[in-house]
Order: structure tokens, then C-alpha cells, then sequence
């Protein structure tokens, strides 16, 4: 037996009486993260990491319910507490306490202990006095969520499903430091979003040297519409681990799993089992789900493209939706082909792709290079090259880290971190932070001065350390020629190199 560990959690109990009471609880469960901790005739118990998401589900579900089996509401009991975990088991007060206030609800009501009401600031609540729970000494002060059948808040039911969707975990989280010199290239994808919204397939092709804020971009951009209701899919490809269709994978996993009931009716068994090749697991959570019929590997690879075709262009009829493919240029050929079928088919309106990708030769393998010259010719997609910051970009970024504005002094050492930087976003924040570590820039009474000369501090070993990674990469014979150029400076004609080499 292994050791118990302690965490806090808030725990759900709700009832199981029906099966669809059982089957919209595990959408919730399954689009939330959350972990079922029990289930019996008549309620399921689950543990949330967070109190907000456990009232969010529980909204979401009697919303959703409310809908499709408006005769048959549930009840629900929320607690946050102090939880024991001992080999996968779940114990403590807090299943006891929703118990208690899942048996006191009311059909189509949330009960909550006064903690949850306390954490989870994204509900109103109404007070229900005070309650003697079994096993507790102490009473617990009662609340019921307030919450609204969809109907009666005038919103269409599978748009707010939809729209409900949450943001991948790795955009989930907002940057301290804001968007900063970005202007143009924002409007420009303010553009194409337009006219996806208005019912176009657009692709949005980022390019940039490694490290000018490439992702950076089109994360702030991508979260940006899922603030005005838009769906946002995440797919990420990797330098070591260049998997079949990886991006792909890693979105309509994201998708189907947020969707209630993977979105059936709306896609079919057969347009599920299609998926079969990219998401495997699709068939242990929808037991019976038919295999698609053994065929040749053109025909397997059309159903497949077909069936993502017809996901994605469901998905984002009622929600315009939004997918990022970060890093594309180590994206794997299995991957291009299958934006390369989305851009001729067309299909998939109310969709905009976002592709991040470095624009230096040396990182193009030779399928990305072929992709990348046939989707430019394509009229739905764009391009946009990100260069360094200019001075006025990177004296906004000093400003928002300082949080002030900037005297004669800054707007200097604002200019001398440009050229030493190139711009590059990446560059310039390790800059900063060595800059501020060395004492370069210190705090004086209620505002920061320039205390010291940026001259007077080398590079960041962060910046060493990825420079270094990348030229260990190179041969011997490549490598000259850049040390050279390093001890040369900014600018050298390449007479003199060819000269020194």
C-alpha cells in the first residue's frame, strides 16, 4: 500500500439515476479533467482540482440537461476541503458534506458549503441558512448556485456548448508582460479572423527568426477570440518527437473530449470511427464504436482527411473557431498533407489556422519547404514576416516591466538593449532580467534609474546557452565562418570574411 497523500479538492456528488444522467456527467468530467471518485445507483462523486470548475460543471451540466431532459433535473452537492488519497481512493469530510447537501437539494439545484461559495468567484449565490451535516460538529453554512436554463437566457443550447469550450492548458495561462510593438500584424490577423468569421476557410502563416515571438503572437491573439466566444484548438509539433499528424492529434483530442458526447449526433459513428487512426482512445471511450472496414492506405488516408475535414467543419458551423500549429517547420509530412487537404477542400468555413514557423532556410526540411510554396498560392492563405522590436516597441516593453513611464536615462538604455538585441523578443526579455540582476537598472525610492552602463554586463548564459546548442548543431566547416563574423561585430562585408576564412 502506498502513502497517503493530503490535497484540497471540491467534490461533487450528483445523482445517477439515469443513464444520461451518467453519460453528461462523464462529458463534464471528461472536458473538466476532473476524477470520478465513486459511483452507485443513485450518484456519482467527483474531485475538482479547483472550486470554480466545480461550480462551472455543475452549471454546465444542469444547463445541458435542462435542455435535452427538462422533466428529469438532477441535484448537486459541492464541498471544498481537505481530501486523503491512499492507493487511488478517495476520503475525508468533504465527501460526507456533499453527500449531505446533495440529499438536501432540490431537483435542478446546486448546494454548496460556504468555502466553495468563498473560492469560486464566477457565480452568484443565494444563502440557505445553516445545516447540522452528519459526522461534523461544527453547522454548515449552506448556498444554492443561481443558474439559468439556456432557453431562458434567449441562447441557442449547442452554441454555448460550444462556445463553453475551455482553453488548452497551455494557453490557459496570461503572460505578466503584455503584447508589445505588434501592431501591424496584429490588424493583419484581425483581418483574416474577420473574414473567417463572416463564413471563409483562412490560414495565417507566421514566420519569424527563432525567438522573435512567433507563439507569443498568436497565443495573445488566439486567446484573444476565445474572449469574444470563439472555439481555440492547440496543436504543437516537436523537434525530437515528430509524431504522425502530431498537432492534429493533440487538437482534436482537445475538441472531442470537451465536446458533450464527443459531439454526436452531429458526427456520426462512422465520422468517429475515421478518427480511430489519429485518437485510438476514441474506442475505449465510446465502447461499440465500429471499426472502420481494412482498405489501401490512399483510400484509409482520404476517409481520415475526409472525416477531420467534416469534425472541424461541424465544430466551427455554430462557433467560429480558431487552431494554432505551432513550430510547423519540424512538423512531420503526414501533418502537411493533411493542412494541405483542409486549404484545397475549403470546406471547414468559419476557420482560421494559425501556423508559427521559422522562415530560416536551415530549419526547412524538404516537405515543409514544397508545403510551404503550394499553400501561398492558395487566395485563403496569408503571410506575415516578424522582425525584431524597433526602439519604440522595446521602450513600451521596458515601461510595461517597470511599470512607469521612462525618462531621457531608460529611453537610452531602451535603445542600446534594441541593438543589442536585434529586436528579438526572445533575446530582449533574458536581456532585461540580466540587466535588472546585475544591477544595470535598480529601484530608487518609488521609480527605477539607470544605474549602471549596459556595456558594462555580457550576455545572458540562457542566450549563450541556445546561441551554442545551435551552432553545435553545424559543422566545423560552417562553424568558422560564424566566429569570425562574432568577432568582426554587427556588420561585415562578406569580402572580408571569404578573406579571413
Amino acid at each position: 500500500m502506498s502513502a497517503a497523500t493530503t490535497s484540497t479538492a471540491t467534490i461533487m456528488c450528483a445523482d445517477a439515476r439515469l443513464s444520461e444522467h451518467v453519460h453528461r456527467l462523464a462529458d463534464v468530467v471528461r472536458s473538466c479533467g476532473a476524477r470520478v471518485v465513486s459511483s452507485g445507483s443513485d450518484s456519482t462523486v467527483v474531485a475538482f482540482e479547483s472550486a470554480s470548475a466545480a461550480v462551472s460543471a455543475s452549471v454546465e451540466l444542469q444547463q445541458t440537461l435542462a435542455g435535452w431532459m427538462p422533466a428529469l433535473p438532477i441535484r448537486i452537492g459541492l464541498c471544498t476541503g481537505d481530501v486523503e488519497w491512499t492507493d487511488g481512493v478517495c476520503s475525508g469530510a468533504p465527501l460526507r458534506i456533499a453527500a449531505d447537501l446533495f440529499a438536501r437539494a432540490r431537483p435542478g439545484q446546486i448546494l454548496v458549503n460556504n468555502v466553495v461559495r468563498w473560492l469560486a468567484g464566477n457565480a452568484a449565490f443565494t444563502h440557505m441558512g445553516f445545516v447540522d451535516a452528519e459526522g461534523d460538529e461544527a453547522s454548515i453554512e449552506m448556498f444554492a448556485v443561481e443558474w439559468q436554463p439556456l432557453a431562458a437566457a434567449g441562447v441557442d443550447h449547442v452554441a454555448i456548448q460550444h462556445r463553453v469550450l475551455p482553453l488548452p492548458a497551455a494557453l490557459a495561462t496570461t503572460p505578466r508582460q503584455r503584447l508589445v510593438g505588434r501592431e501591424s500584424e496584429w490588424a493583419e490577423l484581425g483581418e483574416a479572423w474577420k473574414r473567417s468569421e463572416s463564413g471563409t476557410l483562412e490560414v495565417v502563416l507566421i514566420g519569424g527568426e527563432a525567438g522573435a515571438g512567433k507563439t507569443r503572437l498568436a497565443a495573445e491573439f488566439a486567446r484573444h477570440c476565445h474572449d469574444t466566444g470563439a472555439t481555440v484548438l492547440l496543436g504543437t509539433c516537436d523537434a525530437e518527437l515528430a509524431l504522425p499528424y502530431q498537432p492534429w492529434v493533440h487538437a482534436l483530442d482537445h475538441l472531442l473530449r470537451s465536446l458533450p458526447d464527443f459531439g454526436r449526433p452531429a458526427l456520426s459513428s462512422r465520422d468517429l470511427a475515421d478518427l480511430l487512426v489519429l485518437l485510438p482512445q476514441l474506442e475505449r471511450m465510446l465502447p461499440g464504436l465500429p471499426r472502420p472496414p481494412a482498405s489501401d492506405p490512399e483510400t484509409e488516408r482520404y476517409l481520415l482527411f475526409t472525416a477531420v475535414d467534416r469534425v472541424l467543419s461541424i465544430a466551427a458551423h455554430t462557433t467560429p473557431m480558431v487552431i494554432l500549429l505551432d513550430d510547423l517547420h519540424w512538423a512531420g509530412r503526414q501533418t502537411l498533407e493533411l493542412l494541405r487537404h483542409l486549404v484545397r477542400s475549403g470546406s471547414a468555413a468559419h476557420l482560421m489556422i494559425i501556423a508559427t514557423f521559422r522562415d530560416s532556410a536551415g530549419d526547412h526540411a524538404e516537405a515543409f519547404a514544397e508545403c510551404l510554396v503550394e499553400l501561398q498560392r492558395s487566395e485563403c492563405v496569408s503571410r506575415i514576416r516578424l522582425g525584431g522590436l524597433d526602439v519604440a516597441g522595446v521602450e513600451q516593453y521596458v515601461a510595461g516591466a517597470l511599470g512607469q513611464e521612462l525618462d531621457g536615462d531608460l529611453r537610452m538604455l531602451a535603445a542600446a538593449a534594441t541593438e543589442r538585441s536585434g529586436g528579438n523578443a526572445f533575446f530582449l526579455g533574458e536581456l532585461w532580467r540580466h540587466l535588472i540582476h546585475h544591477g544595470v537598472v535598480v529601484r530608487q525610492d518609488d521609480r527605477w534609474i539607470v544605474r549602471r552602463d549596459i556595456s558594462s554586463v555580457g550576455a545572458p548564459d540562457s542566450v549563450k546557452e541556445v546561441v551554442g546548442s545551435r551552432m553545435a548543431r553545424l559543422s566545423r566547416r560552417a562553424r568558422r565562418p560564424l566566429e569570425l563574423a562574432a568577432v568582426a561585430g554587427q556588420r561585415v562585408e562578406s569580402r572580408v570574411l571569404s578573406l579571413a576564412t
